[in-house]
């Protein structure tokens, strides 16, 4: 079965074993696929990480959320995964009670404000970004 642009829907969806191809043979540093599915990839692995910390400090209620959402997400394809992890708003009320921690905050902060910004320009100049 098949949804969206033909993408089969599996546990193991053909975005995510081109990624890992690539990362694995350097073909995504030297420019060669969609540099985007990076960090899309890299979202995907942060959120993961993330959701266990939103079961340690806001529950299983909030956790279970956060990871549902992510696997619905996961299940079909990597594409613009950047814009569905966007709105698990557990996992954001789990990086707030890091504020007070400046080590955490100032980098994570600083990192936000880079790919805003590299994501604003690449839309200001009508590239696809997500």
């Amino acid at each position: 079965r098949t949804v969206g642009w033909a993408e089969p829907v599996s546990l193991l969806p053909t975005s995510h074993v081109e990624l890992v191809a690539s990362i694995l043979n350097g073909g995504i540093f030297r420019g060669q696929g969609p540099a985007l599915r990076l960090l899309d990839g890299a979202s995907a692995v942060a959120f993961l990480a993330l959701t266990g910390t939103v079961f340690k400090r806001l529950g299983s209620s909030y956790g279970l959320y956060s990871l549902g959402s992510l696997a619905m997400a996961l299940v079909v394809n990597l594409d613009g995964l950047t814009r569905y992890v966007a709105v698990i708003f557990p996992i954001f009320m789990a990086l707030a009670s890091w504020r007070q921690r400046a080590v955490v905050a100032v980098p994570l902060v600083t990192l936000s404000l880079m790919l805003m910004g590299l994501m604003a320009s690449m839309f200001a100049k009508w590239y696809f970004v997500g």
